[in-house]
């Protein structure tokens, strides 16, 4: 049997902020960006028991704008899914 070369190699320490490791350009702004998509999809979660359709309905927003956003899809910026996130609130 072979021998794994991953078993004899040294551990590899990263910076300790993992985005900045994988090459992220803006790793706070894209912290923001993944933590408004989340809180758009608890939203939805929450008050439209997760039907991106029934959202989408009641917001005005696109049903697969809001599709992509709550899967972390798209090139959103963040005043859109500000935006989003306050229509799916305020709707209902």
């Amino acid at each position: 049997m072979t021998r794994d070369r991953l078993e004899e190699a040294p551990p590899v320490e990263g910076s300790g902020d993992f985005l900045a490791d994988m090459v992220y350009t803006d790793p706070a702004a894209t912290r923001r960006h993944f933590a408004l998509c989340a809180n758009l999809r608890v939203a939805i979660a929450e008050r439209y028991r997760g039907s991106v359709r029934a959202a989408a309905a009641v917001s005005g927003i696109a049903e697969t704008d809001l599709s992509k956003a709550v899967r972390g899809l798209g090139d959103f910026d963040e005043a859109w899914l500000v935006a989003a996130l306050e229509a799916t609130r305020k709707a209902r």
